[in-house]
């Protein structure tokens, strides 16, 4: 007679041993989906990342972007506070010499402040509105460094990812000077968190903008506007979730 054992309680014993890392786990799950989708994602960051690129990955979460931007050449700092996602990244890249792991979250202010935790102990933000109330783990502080602080630091990148749940205009507070290219996640509910992010961009130099939404991997419009513009076009599809901002500073004229 064969027997079926339900691998789930052991699973959930290996993890209080700190046998199985609970985010390695989810990462190892998926790992298969992200192979398969990681040549469509090379391919459409190819413009802005080649051999040799400076990359700062803030909100670097598991890693996935820092693969993207490993395989066209880049360096890659990666910048994340949180705990969890820190053993995860430490385990994936913490041998790789073109990856530098950053243990901070990232404001307009250099100095401390309350991480937290949303239903995933993947999931956190330095917003304490952000999560609905039921949270995987009790809220950490974490150290605060500004973009400004790792151009001083690591130099100036030719390209800023950011993905921080909400608190993007704190972020790009921090940056005083333009860039190559610089993308920030916006959700269409929170639509004047994007203006004010792109205005404060625009006070740095002249730029354009374009979008993707929640697959990222395909532009919204087929030309690239200001960001007054883009901010209208996108408060005009109301069937839209959210994505990707992508802002490129232009030469002075």
């Amino acid at each position: 007679m064969l027997f079926r054992i339900d691998r789930e309680p052991i699973k959930r014993i290996l993890r209080r041993l700190h046998l199985i890392h609970p985010i390695r786990y989810t990462y190892r799950k998926l790992s298969l989906s992200i192979r398969r989708d990681s040549a469509q994602s090379v391919e459409f960051y190819r413009p802005f990342v080649h051999q040799g690129s400076l990359c700062f990955d803030l909100g670097a979460h598991l890693g996935d972007k820092t693969e993207i931007f490993l395989k066209l050449g880049g360096r890659v700092i990666a910048v994340e506070p949180n705990p969890m996602c820190l053993e995860t990244l430490r385990w994936r890249y913490g041998k790789n010499s073109k990856v530098t792991i950053v243990p901070k979250a990232i404001s307009d202010q250099p100095g401390t402040a309350t991480l937290h935790f949303g239903r995933s102990a993947a999931m956190a933000s330095l917003r304490e509105d952000w999560s609905d109330g039921k949270r995987e783990a009790p809220p950490v502080e974490v150290t605060i460094d500004t973009i400004d602080a790792l151009i001083e630091q690591f130099g100036v990148p030719d390209f800023i990812k950011i993905d921080v749940e909400g608190l993007e205009t704190k972020v790009i507070g921090g940056l005083s000077r333009s860039i190559p290219c610089i993308c920030f996640e916006y959700f269409h509910r929170e639509l004047d968190n994007a203006r004010n992010c792109l205005d404060r961009l625009a006070s740095l130099g002249r730029i354009e903008c374009n979008a993707t939404t929640m697959d990222w991997m395909h532009w919204i419009y087929p030309d690239w506007c200001d960001g007054p513009t883009l901010v209208e076009r996108l408060a005009a599809k109301s069937d839209l979730v959210g994505g990707d901002i992508f802002v490129r500073f232009l030469p002075d004229a």
